[in-house]
């Protein structure tokens, strides 16, 4: 009687040890099956978004085309005020524009000369230059701000 009973409680506990590992087994099962799911699904959005990478390189290089039209871009025509021919000083030392409220392009010097026909938006046109008691012509668009010059009277 005593050895029934021992093998009863043997089987029950290798019955709970054999059932624990069937349900890790079930359970593994399930992992590799949701595993394969999103292997798949992830090859899925891969493949997205190597599409989606190439459309995008085809708008940029549409992009660049149009950036490098033969077209000159139109610009906004500032309200350029033309004056009678003067001379004016740098009052400081001060920054040259490439136009009003422009990019920086050089910086001139505390009393240096200089001639202007044009004023636009608190800037003044340079259409010439004193270089070495000479005048000279400015090859380019050079504007400085109206506060770093004053007018030389004749």
């Amino acid at each position: 009687m005593k050895f029934l009973l021992l093998i009863v409680f043997v089987f029950n506990l290798y019955g709970d040890e054999i059932q624990r590992i069937n349900s890790i087994v079930d359970d593994i099962t399930k992992l590799r099956m949701d595993y394969k799911a999103s292997q798949k699904e992830l090859s899925e959005c891969r493949k997205k978004v190597k599409s989606l990478e190439n459309r995008l390189n085809r708008v940029n290089n549409l992009l660049n085309s149009k950036e490098k039209n033969t077209f000159p871009q139109l610009k906004m025509r500032k309200n350029i005020i033309h004056t009678k021919a003067a001379t004016y000083r740098m009052k400081r030392d001060a920054n040259i524009y490439d136009a009003p409220n422009g990019k920086k392009i050089d910086e001139w010097s505390k009393g240096r000369s200089f001639t202007s026909t044009q004023q636009a938006e608190g800037f003044i046109r340079i259409t010439g230059y004193f270089e070495n008691k000479q005048w000279k012509k400015a090859q380019k668009s050079l504007w400085v701000d109206i506060r770093d010059a004053y007018k030389r009277e004749k």
